[in-house]
């Protein structure tokens, strides 16, 4: 029997100006799959790819 658990590594940094209370966010583009929610800007950690590289 083969498994079909996988492993998916996340990292995750906030933009937040203190002096404003402010966190930066995103709204998802027109047409897009769950267009107009708010998220996180965000990507993916290339193959190898140190988490801090990917955060930067």
């Amino acid at each position: 029997m083969q498994s079909t658990e996988v492993n998916i590594a996340v990292v995750a940094g906030i933009i937040y100006d203190q002096a404003q209370n402010k966190v930066l966010m995103s709204r998802r583009r027109k047409g897009a799959h769950l267009e107009g929610l708010w998220e996180f800007p965000g990507g993916k950690i290339e193959l190898g790819e140190a988490d801090y590289h990917a955060l930067q």
